[in-house]
């Protein structure tokens, strides 16, 4: 009866942890995030930063989210314009919401310099880019900035999108309607005058600040630029609206289209291709750019001696020789040490003449060698001197006497 009670409290135990594990589980799963796959609308546009020889081109790719499109493609357009008997309404402001372009002011911000002047033109430039829709603003509405991003548009649809642009990077802005020529642009307030512009200033003041014209609908234009035929025009105060949180759009820069290091191979290339740093023209430190290496002298461009001769390859280039050819002139010496790398005929004739010259020593010496062999006395050396010359005297066997050759006397000696 112990016994069974005792597995009975176990099996309970194991049933209540059981359900414990289960309620937990559901619980914590009930608080994990949950991570929606929504389709996007992907398009790719460009925007410039900075002026003539210092401009620079950078691509941007947009992704709209379907769903946040679609709300704002179905959302209400209230008429943007409404003229009563030659007054005018305006309802442009309606349409700017800076919370709708999700990051892509703050990119565009990221690779200028940060002067107003800079901003306003890269976000214009921007904004050129995606392109003017014909159309008639006054019968058409005007569109969401979300939904030009995708469509493209006219003079306001392109307008609200430049302003909302500007918005979210807190610029003071203004509308400017001109009646009649049926058109849109956006007034841009600075704390001083555009520099950089290749056409007369133009400014319109307004509650006693001046606002310079962005003209959006064709590329070119600068802030403070305008054509001569709009130059009277009706006044509206931007204002800013928030709609509800949606799947916010995403802008990210195309590496492709940058090239940090100014080598000429663009930052994606660089990192994804060719192995090299696009932070370095440079790479390998060889005094060859990596655009050259790779597209003029087809050389290694991680690798600061291609061909392995002790020479890096921007000294083989400035001295003539071959880097990816460690004997250039193919004579079997390796350029480090060939005296002259581009001449096959030369260094060899030193060669052959410093050989041929030491074989003409070398048998000189033998000849040297052999003639005194020849003319040395018999293999006896002499013990005994002429008595009267002084010269060696040579044992003659037969005789059984010494020899004098000079005076050619014998003497008795012993031997």
């Amino acid at each position: 009866m112990r016994k069974l009670r005792h597995f009975s409290r176990k099996k309970v135990s194991i049933i209540f942890l059981s359900l414990l594990f289960f309620e937990l589980s559901f619980f914590n799963s009930s608080l994990q995030p949950t991570v929606h796959a929504y389709e996007t609308i992907t398009r790719r546009y460009s925007f410039e930063t900075g002026w003539h020889l210092y401009e620079k081109s950078y691509d941007i790719i947009v992704e709209i989210p379907t769903q946040t499109y679609d709300y704002y493609s179905s959302a209400s357009h209230p008429w943007s314009i409404i003229e009563y008997d030659g007054s005018y309404e305006f309802h442009l402001s309606k349409y700017v919401v800076p919370d709708s372009v999700g990051n892509i002011p703050q990119i565009i911000v990221s690779y200028t310099n940060g002067g107003e002047e800079e901003i306003a033109d890269a976000v214009l430039s921007f904004v050129q880019d995606i392109g003017y829709v014909a159309g008639d603003y006054q019968v058409d509405n005007t569109l969401y900035p979300v939904e030009t991003l995708v469509l493209g548009g006219v003079c306001d649809d392109l307008s609200v999108l430049y302003a909302t642009l500007m918005c979210a990077l807190d610029f003071d802005l203004i509308f400017l309607h001109f009646p009649d020529e049926n058109h849109v642009c956006v007034g841009v307030h600075m704390s001083s005058a555009p520099q950089h512009t290749d056409l007369e200033v133009y400014y319109w003041t307004y509650k006693g600040q001046r606002y310079y014209p962005a003209e959006t609908t064709s590329e070119g234009w600068l802030v403070g630029e305008i054509s001569e035929d709009f130059k009277h025009a009706h006044i509206d105060e931007v204002k800013p609206r928030s709609f509800p949180s949606l799947t916010p759009v995403y802008g990210e820069i195309d590496e492709y289209s940058l090239d940090f290091d100014g080598d000429g191979l663009s930052d994606g290339a660089e990192r994804n291709t060719y192995g090299t740093s696009p932070y370095k023209a440079d790479t390998d430190n060889d005094s060859l750019s990596d655009y050259d290496e790779i597209f003029v002298y087809y050389t290694n461009p991680i690798k600061s001696d291609s061909d392995d001769d002790g020479l890096w390859d921007g000294s083989e280039i400035a001295h003539g020789t071959d880097p990816l050819s460690s004997d250039t002139d193919d004579d079997l010496w390796n350029d480090s040490i060939d005296p002259m790398p581009t001449n096959f005929i030369v260094p060899n004739l030193v060669i052959i003449a410093i050989l041929g010259g030491i074989g003409v020593l070398g048998v000189f010496v033998r000849r040297r060698k052999r003639t005194r062999i020849e003319m040395a006395s018999p293999s006896v050396s002499p013990i005994y001197y002429c008595p009267t010359c002084g010269s060696g005297l040579t044992y003659v066997e037969q005789n059984q006497c010494w020899y004098c050759p000079n005076c050619k006397n014998y003497f008795v000696f012993p031997k």
